[in-house]
């Protein structure tokens, strides 16, 4: 289990410093300044960093389905909780 904190930690820090990066890209991309060929290379990294940031949230809603599915099989978690899952699960997506 201290595997799986350990991870969903670096994970919570990947987000933020991809946000982090995402945000500057995108200052630096709408920068009036910036030559076009610069532009392009913020955008790039911007799109980047999307991509990035949305496998890491994917990743995420991998784990937590695992953990549901390896809750079910333990027999840890009754019917009703199951459902109440699967509802809270079906609205954040």
């Amino acid at each position: 289990m201290v595997k799986v904190s350990w991870i969903r930690g670096q994970r919570k820090a990947l987000c933020s410093n991809l946000a982090h990066v995402i945000l500057v890209s995108r200052t630096k991309f709408d920068s009036e300044r910036a030559s076009n060929g610069d532009r392009q290379r913020w955008g790039r990294l911007v799109i980047s960093g999307i991509e990035a940031y949305g496998k890491l949230l994917e990743a995420a809603q991998l784990d937590d389905l695992s953990d549901r599915v390896e809750r079910l099989e333990n027999g840890s978690e009754d019917s009703g909780a199951v459902e109440k899952s699967v509802e809270k699960q079906d609205t954040v997506s």
